[in-house]
């Protein structure tokens, strides 16, 4: 929905997507949202996600993380190990 602030915890945790766009409108990722998404391989975060949990992305392994040089989708990545794509 267009006002969707929050994905939620455990949301789509096993859910076989290959690639995620997380709407503008999205402020925050909570805890194992994608967890255990064996198939996720790119997910697209805006500018406008400023905070993702720490284990948001579970078991989830070769996945790139796209979005804004700078942003926190960045920050995310980097410090979780996941590669990172400016789109």
């Amino acid at each position: 929905p267009s006002a969707l602030k929050t994905i939620g915890e455990e949301a789509f945790a096993g859910s076989a997507f290959s690639y995620v766009f997380v709407p503008e409108t999205v402020e925050a990722i909570e805890a194992r949202a994608f967890a255990g998404c064996a198939r996720l391989k790119n997910i697209y975060i805006p500018a406008s996600t400023r905070r993702i949990s720490a284990n948001a992305f579970e078991n989830v392994t070769g996945l790139t993380i796209h979005g804004e040089r700078g942003s926190y989708a960045e920050y995310y990545a980097e410090k979780n190990g996941f590669a990172f794509q400016e789109e």
